[in-house]
């Protein structure tokens, strides 16, 4: 399980799901999270044709960061489950604020991917929400 960190930047919600989503995620392998970060981003891309509420071009920033994270070098296995307890976080579509209902539905998933990037020294590859804005 994940320890307590000190992620500020989250809601109880939002920490409360990370710890839940961290028990599975820390079972599965980096690459075995990659391929479904892979396979989220398709069908992310599929659905936002015939969706204007999904932000994509922040969707598609928050998953390359995080592969970015799983394809580099070798984490420490507490920090590899935090990174793939974000990414866990990022494909569940009904968390904080539905990703698919809502033209912000994706800015607490940056906000949880941001919150573990940096926890694990990882902050340059935060993704800046404002930058990605599909609104």
């Amino acid at each position: 399980m994940l320890g307590h960190a000190n992620l500020p930047n989250l809601n109880r919600h939002e920490q409360g799901m990370l710890a839940a989503l961290a028990e599975m995620a820390g079972k599965r392998s980096n690459e075995e999270v990659r391929r479904s970060l892979v396979q989220y981003s398709a069908q992310l891309q599929i659905t936002a044709a015939s969706n204007q509420m999904i932000n994509l071009p922040l969707a598609q920033a928050l998953v390359a960061a995080l592969d970015q994270a799983l394809a580099g070098p070798q984490l420490a296995t507490d920090h590899s489950r935090w990174i793939k307890a974000a990414a866990c976080y990022l494909i569940h579509v009904d968390d904080d604020e539905n990703d698919l209902a809502s033209p912000i539905g994706f800015d607490d998933d940056a906000e949880v991917v941001n919150a573990c990037l940096r926890h694990v020294g990882l902050g340059d590859l935060c993704v800046k929400i404002e930058d990605h804005d599909a609104r």
